[in-house]
């Protein structure tokens, strides 16, 4: 996600489900005309009680 002025930018997303059961996934696309795409989700306790907990969600696409 970019500003107009082409700055990199974050929005919160409050529908997000975290859960303490570990999840990864890696997104690629390449096509035609130079366009890249890709993803990373991430979700995971932090503790051994798995009650802090994260996620994190990453595009880039060119």
């Amino acid at each position: 996600m970019h500003t107009s002025k082409g700055l990199p930018k974050a929005s919160p997303n409050r529908n997000v489900t975290v859960t303490s059961d570990p999840f990864y996934a890696v997104d690629t696309s390449i096509r035609s005309f130079d366009f890249y795409q890709g993803a990373i989700d991430l979700s995971e306790p932090l503790n051994d009680s798995k009650t802090l907990l994260y996620r994190l969600n990453v595009a880039y696409k060119d």
